[in-house]
């Protein structure tokens, strides 16, 4: 599945590229993750609850900085993550492009491709796809507010 949004945030780049950059706070604006620990500078691991119907999956996550090329202001951010309850996970890349606008605005570019493995998919691709959809919104609510 592919996602593809263009936000414009009131936010100067290099700003916006900084905040981007804290795998910390990006974690902290998205709804259901549970804890990020630092391994090392580019690679982290944390948990991640998701509500999908009437199940609760719980994913042990690992996520890797592929790319933080702050020249072309281009990032890219690869997650697995499994749940050994309920079985299935899920594999994501995250690519990031930032757009200067004005002085003072920028724009966003997300592109998300996740594969769905498992129990997971069983729920089908437009229940998913809309749950993924709410989570996506409520980032980019979230990093309006934090990032400023």
């Amino acid at each position: 599945m592919k996602f593809s949004y263009q936000i414009q945030l009131p936010l100067a780049r290099a700003q916006l590229w900084d905040f981007l950059m804290q795998v910390d706070d990006v974690a902290a604006c998205l709804e259901g993750v549970d804890s990020v620990k630092e391994l090392d500078s580019d690679h982290y691991e944390g948990r991640l609850q998701v509500k999908l119907g009437p199940v609760t999956f719980s994913f042990n996550c690992s996520v890797t900085v592929e790319s933080r090329d702050r020249e072309k202001w281009h990032g890219k951010i690869k997650t697995n993550a499994k749940d050994k309850r309920l079985g299935g996970g899920f594999s994501s890349i995250l690519t990031m492009d930032l757009i200067e606008l004005s002085s003072r605005e920028s724009q966003l570019d997300l592109e998300l491709e996740s594969t769905i493995f498992g129990k997971i998919g069983e729920y089908g691709q437009p229940l998913i796809r809309k749950r993924i959809d709410r989570m996506l919104e409520g980032f980019i609510k979230n990093v309006k507010e934090k990032a400023g």
